[in-house]
């Protein structure tokens, strides 16, 4: 990114502050709070898919109204997309009760056996 996309990017202009010396990292890059179409076109996404997503628990910091736009905290939504995703991806390997599905124990069971059939062998 050149110097004058870094200088015309609002994200980035917001999250500047005027100190003068060194800052923590926390005071450079401050949470974002940003709207719909800039995290919609941050993430990619459409903006009715964004703003379908409060609804199944995407944080934001200002739901829209008549006259009142949405506001998201970018970091905090990218980290539940995180969770969304690791959710899911365990999900297809657990049970409702959390544990280990009968047919992952059965191929984890035949992988084991296979490696010692292997080892036998050998």
């Amino acid at each position: 990114m050149s110097k004058v996309q870094r200088e015309r990017d609002p994200l980035l202009n917001s999250s500047r502050k005027s100190s003068g010396g060194s800052a923590p990292s926390s005071e450079i890059m401050p949470d974002r709070h940003v709207s719909l179409s800039q995290l919609s076109t941050l993430l990619g996404r459409d903006r009715n898919t964004i703003a379908r997503w409060p609804d199944k628990g995407c944080p934001f910091i200002q739901r829209a109204d008549s006259n009142i736009p949405w506001i998201f905290d970018a970091a905090a939504v990218v980290k539940w997309l995180e969770d969304q995703a690791t959710d899911k991806a365990l999900a297809k390997y657990e049970s409702a009760e959390g544990n280990a599905t009968d047919a992952d124990g059965k191929r984890r069971k035949a992988v084991a056996a296979g490696i010692r059939k292997e080892m036998s062998f050998r």
